[in-house]
């Protein structure tokens, strides 16, 4: 799950606050409507980057079970800058839909489509070299690529020098970086 529709998902609370009219009550205290929207960000953000963090740590577990692959540790901060990133970068992209969303169905629609299509936008189910120019340039268009491009060439860095011996750029390609 990318963060865009984890962000996605937590942000739904919103929609289903306005649904049943819960915000009407939170606009009755002393916050501001830009305090309450950026509390609900804020929480999506975070709840977006533990998700990260936790798949990743489980990833990072079960790769170094099966298959004796270790990460980097030298990498781990930037790992960790790029969650938080993509995290608030997903957040402000959803936030663009989720104004013009007042039904939590509605939203959940949504949810699945964007579910299923990122899968298709960072090269998770097909390798972008591979796919037509129109597919290529549609997701050179969507910030989940170039998130997914960074997180390949922080943790596949010294694997791709190793593996092509410094020719990796046809590899490069067709993945997308």
């Amino acid at each position: 799950m990318t963060a865009i529709t984890t962000t996605l998902t937590s942000l739904g609370q919103l929609v289903k606050d306005k649904e049943r009219k819960v915000i009407k009550d939170f606009y009755l205290t002393d916050l501001s409507h830009f305090e309450i929207t950026m509390s609900y960000m804020l929480s999506a953000a975070l709840i977006g980057f533990i998700m990260q963090i936790v798949m990743f740590a489980l990833m990072i577990g079960y790769f170094s079970i099966t298959d004796n692959l270790t990460m980097p540790w030298e990498s781990l901060p930037a790992v960790i800058f790029v969650a938080l990133f993509s995290s608030l970068l997903a957040v402000v992209i959803n936030m663009l839909f989720i104004q013009f969303i007042s039904r939590f169905d509605s939203l959940n629609a949504i949810g699945t489509i964007v579910g299923t299509a990122s899968g298709f936008l960072v090269g998770t189910y097909i390798p972008i070299g591979i796919l037509p120019n129109f597919a290529q340039l549609l997701i050179k268009l969507t910030p989940g690529a170039y998130v997914a491009a960074i997180y390949r060439q922080i943790l596949m860095a010294d694997k791709l020098k190793t593996a092509f011996h410094g020719q990796q750029s046809h590899f490069e390609k067709n993945d997308g970086n």
